[in-house]
């Protein structure tokens, strides 16, 4: 099941974006932390990413750059900011992508309730959505992934 919250600020055009999405996982913390912690490593997320690779820095350092080219042909560089062991964080920012969001800054994180895990994905930026709706647009886009990420996550983590 997935839970999560959107919330496209209407004060200012220019107010961050957030998006938190969760989803449990039946499987203990530390294998879903193998499947989602290697920061060089998306093939878990096979649907949508045709390959990852480490550009710049060391794999799982903060200041890790990787590339990742998805299948519908985009590539978004993504540069590692922080990665805990435990509690299991993984933190990145977007440097390019062909999403609709700028100054996007995401945490993963992975706690473990008993036996299961809960996945927690969440993200803050701008819409640089052109539509006079463009932060809807941009949160639909974060979300989308989000689901699709975690759905992901689920299924590779529970074989």
């Amino acid at each position: 099941m997935l839970t999560g919250s959107s919330c496209a600020a209407a004060a200012a055009p220019s107010a961050p974006l957030l998006v938190t999405r969760s989803i449990v996982v039946s499987a203990p913390a530390d294998k879903v932390w193998k499947v989602v912690g290697n920061f060089g490593d998306m093939s878990y997320f096979s649907a949508a990413v045709k390959s990852t690779e480490i550009v710049s820095g060391r794999n799982n350092q903060p200041g890790a750059q990787r590339r990742i080219t998805l299948k519908e042909g985009g590539v978004v560089v993504e540069t590692l900011t922080a990665r805990k062991e435990r509690p299991y964080r993984l933190s990145y920012r977007m440097d390019e992508s062909p999403l609709p969001v700028s100054n996007y800054r995401s945490t993963i994180s992975v706690i473990p309730s008993g036996q299961d895990s809960k996945v927690t994905w969440s993200g803050q930026f701008n819409s640089r959505a052109a539509a006079e709706d463009g932060d809807q647009v941009a949160v639909k886009a974060i979300t989308g992934l989000y689901d699709a990420g975690l759905a992901s996550i689920k299924e590779v983590a529970e074989r």
